[in-house]
């Protein structure tokens, strides 16, 4: 597994969070931290959330979440900007 952010942008098989279908930000939040800790439960140490480009609202508020969140490390938007690769402690 590449052990960069920028390898890892390109890597087109991580495991995804898609979120950009819900309709209820609060279901899209609820379903993100279970599917981080799902994830990292199963020693995953990279994953894309995808939360579409459309207002950024949604993209705001995920990195809002992973900003404080215990189960991430870092995390860096990709080149086109409708998901987030996220590195899991």
């Amino acid at each position: 597994m590449p052990h960069n952010f920028f390898d890892i942008l390109v890597h087109h098989d991580l495991p995804c969070i898609d979120l950009h279908e819900y309709e209820d930000v609060s279901d899209a939040i609820f379903f993100l931290e279970r599917e981080l800790y799902r994830l990292y439960k199963k020693d995953e140490q990279y994953v894309r959330v995808i939360h579409g480009i459309g207002t950024g609202f949604l993209k705001k508020t995920v990195e809002d979440i992973l900003r404080q969140h215990v189960l991430v490390k870092d995390f860096k938007p990709s080149s086109d900007d409708g998901s987030t690769i996220v590195l899991l402690t």
